[in-house]
């Protein structure tokens, strides 16, 4: 199965891919610690379980991984595009493919939902989502 989640963020793809690839930038906007060696077959992990391993990565244009969550799709595959629209606008889709049954999509679908949200709030306001709050807006 496959999920395409994208979002439009008035952001930079420089910005974007430094706030998303970089540990202690990652660690502000997701509000818990984020660890990660990013690099081709590097790891990441947070948390909250996330887990995964770099397969992939174009400065400011993509990051590819292979998802290692033990309960939710391992092994599928993820792919971040980071797409220029205009000077200060992006789009962000995300390909999330050999994912394993529906209830797995459905969760998956509502987690790049939520990251894509959040990293959005915080890159447009400084501040990232309260997750309760987004939950209740929902």
């Amino acid at each position: 199965m496959k999920l395409e989640v994208e979002k439009f963020i008035n952001s930079t793809p420089r910005n974007f891919y430094n706030n998303f690839t970089v540990p202690e930038q990652a660690t502000i906007w997701q509000q818990m610690e984020v660890k990660a060696s990013v690099t081709i077959g590097g790891s990441f992990e947070n948390e909250n379980g996330d887990k995964w391993t770099y397969t992939e990565l174009r400065p400011f244009e993509r990051v590819a991984f292979k998802w290692n969550r033990n309960d939710l799709s391992p092994g599928s595959d993820v792919t971040i595009n980071i797409i220029l629209i205009d000077y200060e606008t992006i789009k962000i889709l995300v390909e999330h493919t050999d994912i394993h049954d529906e209830n797995s999509l459905k969760q998956l679908k509502e987690y790049w939902e939520w990251t894509l949200d959040n990293i959005k709030a915080f890159l447009e306001t400084g501040y990232p989502l309260n997750k309760n709050d987004w939950e209740g807006n929902r």
